[in-house]
C-alpha cells in the first residue's frame, strides 16, 4: 500500500482532525479496525493528498467499523461520548455527532 502525507501548504481543517484523533484513540484503545469511507475521505486524498480540485462540499466524516458485537459497539459509543467531542443522535442509535467545532479555541 502506498503511504500518502499531507502537506503543509494544503492542512486538514482543524475540527477534522479533532474528530479523526478522537475516533483512532477510541478505536485503538478498544482494538477496533476501522475505515474512513465516504466523500470525506476522497476529499482527504485528492484535494489535501493530491492537491487537485475539489468536488462537491461535504462536511459529514463517515467511517465504518468492525466490532463482533453490539456490545462491541456500544463501548466504542460511549467512549466516544466520554471525550465530550460527540453527542449521539436521539433518533438513531447508531448514529453520534462531533461537537469539536464548538470546543475549538476561535482562531
Amino acid at each position: 500500500m502506498k503511504s500518502i502525507s499531507i502537506p503543509q501548504e494544503r492542512p486538514l481543517d482543524p475540527t477534522l482532525i479533532r474528530i479523526l484523533e478522537s475516533l483512532d484513540q477510541a478505536c485503538r484503545a478498544l482494538g477496533i479496525p476501522y475505515l474512513l469511507t465516504g466523500a470525506m475521505a476522497r476529499e482527504i486524498l485528492l484535494v489535501h493528498g493530491y492537491g487537485l480540485p475539489p468536488g462537491r462540499a461535504t462536511r459529514d466524516v463517515d467511517f465504518g467499523f468492525q466490532v463482533s458485537d453490539w456490545a462491541t459497539f456500544a463501548a466504542l459509543k460511549a467512549s466516544l461520548i466520554a471525550t465530550g467531542d460527540f453527542q449521539p443522535d436521539l433518533k438513531i442509535p447508531h448514529r453520534i455527532y462531533s461537537v469539536a467545532e464548538r470546543k475549538l479555541p476561535p482562531s
